[in-house]
């Protein structure tokens, strides 16, 4: 039996625990949330910022558009 051949049957193995309900729960549960949530606070800040950083250059932008139409109304 070759190396590749057992890594194959492993890998086989593994997946068909993992689809079964029971391991599929506790993985999600157990590993998959916590890491979720782990990395939604530590995204949270840049994610926070991102937005606020947008918020500002589009009120700059309606303001320099609102201005720029008073310039050529108004000339």
């Amino acid at each position: 039996m070759s190396f590749k051949q057992i890594v194959n049957g492993l890998v086989k193995e593994l997946c068909e625990e993992i689809k079964k309900d029971e391991n599929s729960e506790m993985l999600k549960e157990e590993i998959l949330n916590p890491i979720i949530k782990e990395v939604i606070i530590q995204v949270y800040p840049y994610f926070f910022k991102a937005m606020i950083i947008f918020m500002v250059v589009f009120i700059m932008l309606i303001t320099i558009i609102i201005l720029n139409l008073n310039i050529i109304y108004y000339k």
